[in-house]
Order: structure tokens, then C-alpha cells, then sequence
């Protein structure tokens, strides 16, 4: 994962100018061998997925070419479905040729499962851009994180534990068409196995990028069940009434700390949280500190200067893990936004995870247009 974040620091981009139309899809003809592994296997998805569709889901097409020309950095092969995934390539020379169907695979089948788990498509791209570029065959190879929403085993287990049989039955008994459409693929509701022997369940075309985007958003669900549980141990509520903070609604708190969760679990996604509202809560006791303003959440904010700060600690952190406390400690806690705090402190997952989705938020922003591709109210109250 942290992988993924230096990579996209590289990546060339799309002009502002071309990116608001559809950019032409990529002719299998001329794209070089190694990006035509996924190609052949795209017989396998079902028609009312590969193929275009003359009514166009709400979210704009040209966010998920853009995603797909400019994301994912490693991929993975698979012999068999059953198998496990073998390392296949990184970069340019080893990402998905994006063909027509190519595309149209990944865009109405994410838009299909969005639509019919009632989760916002635009929600979740800043996250899928970092992680996956929506790359089908997506891989991180140390962890086995795998395809479009780099599910690890920890993720796919807890899927499996809570609540799949009645996320199954919501999907099977919904009206929606997208609902029917999804739930006629075969197999989608397979129990598989966790463990990472059988990770190419994720990623073999046909069954997937289906399986994989369902078990992503159903594993969104979970995390926002689970943070509002921890929210609800650690009185968040309360701690955010006491620093001044009155306006946020459980759910919509709850939404950030799921993606937050994503990366580092919902248990020490709350933790961070607490831990930040504790300390500025001190202050204020102490009258060293105003109250807490809304904006001490905006991720997208100062993003330059939080990734000046990011480059810092990261830059020590290895050769001295107090680095980014005693920094904290320097500038102090009353200054501190809670994206800024998670870049000094944060050791599970990714640093300034939050910070680095905001950079994403802003790259889809200046290369579509704003708030096309994302939500407006992407981390922040």
C-alpha cells in the first residue's frame, strides 16, 4: 500500500483539456504483449457487463478511464481461478490494455454493485485510485492485497463473519435491476476461502471484477457497522460536543473513519480519532487552546503543506520512530488538524493515509472536473 502512494507521486497525467471527454479506448492491436493478459479472459464476463450500455450510470465515464490510463502499479497472474496469484509485472508495460470491453467490464460492474448497495460510486474512487488504479488483476505482492479493491485476508474473512448470508439475501431479493443483474452471475455468492492459496478467486476475469467489487462494498458495509460500534464505546459523540464540534452526524463521521478503517481497521480508526479529540480536549480544559473547528477535519486542506510534513516524518521515521511524536509535541497538538496528527502518529497502515486520498481527491478534480469524479464533501464534516 505504501507502495502505491510513492508510485502515484510519479505518474504522468492526463491534460485537464483532454480529460473532460472520453478519451478513446486503447486497440488491443497496438498495445504491447504484456498488457494483453487480461484481454482473453474477457470472453468469460457476461454480456450485460463487457458490453456497452445505451443508458450511462450516473457516474461520468470518462472517471473511470481516466483511474484505469492512470492507476495500478503491480499486477498479478493466475493459472486457475483456484490457484494462487503468481507476481506478473510492474508498471506501464505490465497494466491492462483499456479495450472497450476492458473498460466496460470494470465500469458497469462497479457502478451495477454501487448502485445496488446503495454506497455513492464517487465515494470510493479517490481510495480505489490509490490502491488498485481499478485494475482488475491489481497486486500487491508482499501482502497478497488483491485486485480492484485489494482485499486482504483479514478483509475477506470479515465479510464471510458478519453478515454475508444477510447481505446476500438484500442483494438476491432487491428490485433494483442492477441488484438482478449482479445476482444472475453465477457463483457471485460463492463462499471462498480467506487465506491467500485462493486470493485468484478475486482476480480471474469472469467471476471478478463481480466478486471483487461486491465483497469490496460489502466490506465497506462492515466497516461502517464496526466503527459506529467503536464510535459508540469511546463516546465519540460526546468528546466531539466537548471539543466544540456539534454538527457532525454519526453517519457521516462514520463514512470517513470506514475509509480511514479500511486501511488501518475500524478499531484503530476510532482509536486515532479518540486519541486526537482526547489531547485537544486537554488543551482546551487548560485553556492553552480554542475550541475544534470543522476544519481541523478537511483533509483537503494545506494539502501542500501537509505533504511537506508527510516527506519529513517519513524521511525519519525509520531511524527514529519518536520522530513524528516529538514533532507533534514541537508544533503543538492545539495546531494540529487530525489528518496532519495522523501523519505524525499513524504506524498501522498507511502514513497520512487520509492526506494522500485528499491528493487523489484533487488529482481527479483538476484532471475531469470538480466534484465529477468525487464527492464534495470528501473527509471532511
Amino acid at each position: 500500500m505504501v507502495r502505491h502512494l510513492f508510485a502515484l507521486l510519479i505518474l504522468a497525467t492526463f491534460s485537464k483539456a483532454h480529460a473532460l471527454e472520453l478519451v478513446p479506448f486503447e486497440d488491443a492491436a497496438t498495445c504491447s504483449a504484456g498488457r494483453l493478459l487480461i484481454e482473453p479472459t474477457l470472453t468469460k464476463v457476461p454480456d450485460t457487463f463487457r458490453l456497452p450500455r445505451t443508458e450511462e450510470a450516473t457516474l461520468p465515464k470518462q472517471c473511470v478511464n481516466y483511474i484505469l490510463r492512470e492507476g495500478g502499479f503491480t499486477f498479478a497472474k493466475c493459472e486457475t481461478r483456484s490457484s494462487q496469484p503468481t507476481y506478473y509485472g510492474m508498471g506501464t508495460d505490465f497494466k491492462a490494455c483499456v479495450t472497450p470491453d476492458y473498460f466496460h467490464t470494470v465500469y458497469n460492474t462497479y457502478t451495477d454493485i454501487m448502485d445496488c448497495l446503495d454506497l455513492d460510486p464517487k465515494l470510493l474512487l479517490p481510495k480505489l485510485y490509490i490502491e488498485s488504479g481499478l485494475h482488475i488483476n491489481s497486486f500487491n505482492r508482499f501482502g497478497f492485497d488483491s485486485g480492484i479493491g485489494q482485499l486482504t485476508t483479514p478483509a475477506i474473512a470479515d465479510v464471510l463473519a458478519d453478515g454475508f448470508d444477510i447481505r446476500t439475501k438484500r442483494v438476491i431479493d432487491s428490485p433494483k435491476e442492477s441488484c438482478k443483474r449482479v445476482a444472475a452471475i453465477p457463483g457471485i455468492f460463492n463462499v471462498v476461502p480467506a487465506d491467500k492459496a485462493h486470493r485468484c478467486e478475486f482476480i480471474d476475469a469472469g467471476i471478478n471484477p463481480a466478486r471483487n467489487i461486491l465483497f469490496t462494498g460489502f466490506y465497506v458495509q462492515v466497516l461502517r457497522k464496526r466503527v459506529k460500534y467503536h464510535m459508540k464505546q469511546s463516546e465519540i459523540q460526546a468528546k466531539l460536543n466537548e471539543a466544540g464540534i456539534t454538527n457532525a452526524t454519526e453517519d457521516h463521521l462514520a463514512s470517513i473513519m470506514a475509509i480511514l478503517g479500511y486501511n488501518v481497521g475500524p478499531s484503530t480508526a476510532v482509536s486515532y480519532l479518540e486519541a486526537y479529540l482526547d489531547s485537544r480536549i486537554a488543551k482546551i480544559k487548560s485553556a492553552q487552546a480554542g475550541v475544534v473547528l470543522d476544519t481541523d477535519f478537511d483533509a483537503n486542506l494545506n494539502l501542500d503543506e501537509d505533504m511537506l510534513i508527510f516527506k519529513d516524518v517519513s524521511s525519519h521515521a525509520n531511524a527514529d520512530k519518536e520522530y513524528g511524536g516529538n514533532l507533534l509535541e514541537k508544533m503543538g497538538i492545539q495546531n494540529i488538524s487530525f489528518p496532519r496528527f495522523m501523519i505524525m502518529v499513524q504506524e498501522v497502515g498507511g502514513r497520512g493515509y487520509l492526506t494522500h486520498l485528499a491528493r487523489m481527491k484533487k488529482k481527479l478534480d483538476d484532471n475531469t472536473e470538480k466534484n465529477a469524479c468525487t464527492t464534495s464533501d470528501f473527509l471532511k464534516l
